[in-house]
């Protein structure tokens, strides 16, 4: 079935034809497939997010939390000064913040075991 008629709408002070189309066999809507999980699959899913919980659970405990949640705070100031001294043309101390920075964030990811002196 072809619809050659146009649809007027008005839309405020445009005005604008539509010209109607039937969807064509081709194109109907088919049913979706589903691919269903095996049991290793989901059990393998759910012991990848026990992992991250646990591993969640022990930054939490850490003895340095307060200092690792203070970081991020740093982190943020820093970059942004970095940035305005990118933009007034201070690469120079551009480049230390962000070896500084760089070099922050690899301690803080180390234990707070293995960067005391003994």
């Amino acid at each position: 079935m072809k619809v050659d008629t146009p649809i007027e709408t008005n839309l405020g002070s445009m005005d604008k034809r539509i010209a109607a189309t039937p969807l064509s066999p081709t194109k109907l809507m088919t049913k979706r497939e589903y691919n269903r999980r095996t049991d290793a699959e989901r059990l393998t899913e759910l012991e990848s997010q026990l992992e991250k919980l646990k591993s969640k659970v022990q930054q939490e405990q850490r003895s340095d939390a307060p200092v690792l949640k203070e970081i991020k705070k740093v982190k943020t100031a820093l970059n942004k000064f970095s940035q305005i001294c990118a933009d007034h043309g201070r690469t120079d101390i551009t480049n230390s913040v962000m070896a500084f920075l760089h070099t922050l964030d690899h301690q803080a990811k180390s234990s707070p075991s293995s960067t005391q002196p003994r």
